[in-house]
């Protein structure tokens, strides 16, 4: 592969052997650590939450895809829903290492790190993420993962150019697009309607990319000129 010309879909990555049975037995634990955080009655996810997952999840089907935003009602139960995409994930056909999965957040918050700690399983504690672990921890983990998931929580928070996700992303490699289709990144993006903005570089960023995505050429947008210079 030369260019980013040349591929414009996520590349899958198979597993085999005993690397195989230990990826499928780790999914059985984490989902296992999921249904006892419901019957301990320390995380719920409802019917709505499960029914958004799995259209997540259904999405990503399409290797076309990157990235997807949920956008809830302020206390729709955004931390259900995030639970719920990583049991979807996990339940589906989708082989993926558990340390690759990733909950992050532009918050600097310990509060909010201690309680989404609590409410996931312990298969994925360390990978949880708030704005201070971002630069090193998160960053140093994502240089050697492929097939990855990455669940942003208030992506409002500083993401506008030159903040801390931004130059996270940028130190990560997840501003380059040829990097994201190779390693297989999904990034799934959650807010509430209320702390929504389209000035982010998240914002920003996700579209281009999904325009490259559907008209790497440009052509639509040169057809645009052709028109309005008319």
């Amino acid at each position: 592969i030369d260019s980013i010309m040349d591929i414009n879909y996520r590349l899958q990555h198979s597993y085999q052997g005993t690397e195989a049975e230990k990826v499928k037995n780790n999914k059985q634990i984490t989902l296992l650590e999921i249904d006892n955080l419901r019957l301990d009655e320390e995380a719920m996810i409802h019917s709505n939450q499960a029914e958004t997952a799995y259209k997540v999840v259904g999405k990503f089907t399409d290797k076309k895809i990157i990235n997807q935003m949920v956008l809830g009602q302020t206390q729709s139960g955004k931390t259900g829903c995030m639970l719920a995409i990583i049991q979807a994930y996990l339940s589906s056909d989708n082989m993926i290492p558990i340390e690759n999965i990733f909950i992050i957040t532009g918050l600097s918050s310990v509060e909010w790190k201690t309680q989404t700690i609590s409410r996931f399983p312990r298969m994925i504690e360390d990978r949880v993420f708030h704005r201070s672990d971002l630069r090193e921890k998160f960053v140093s983990q994502m240089n050697d993962a492929t097939n990855v998931l990455i669940i942003m929580d208030e992506i409002q928070i500083a993401s506008k150019k030159d903040q801390t996700i931004y130059k996270a992303f940028d130190a990560a490699g997840l501003l380059d697009m040829e990097n994201i289709f190779m390693k297989d990144i999904k990034i799934v993006e959650t807010t509430t309607q209320a702390g929504f903005r389209k000035n982010s570089f998240i914002y920003d960023f996700m579209s281009s990319m999904r325009q490259k995505i559907n008209d790497p050429l440009g052509q639509r947008a040169k057809k645009r000129r052709q028109i309005t210079q008319q």
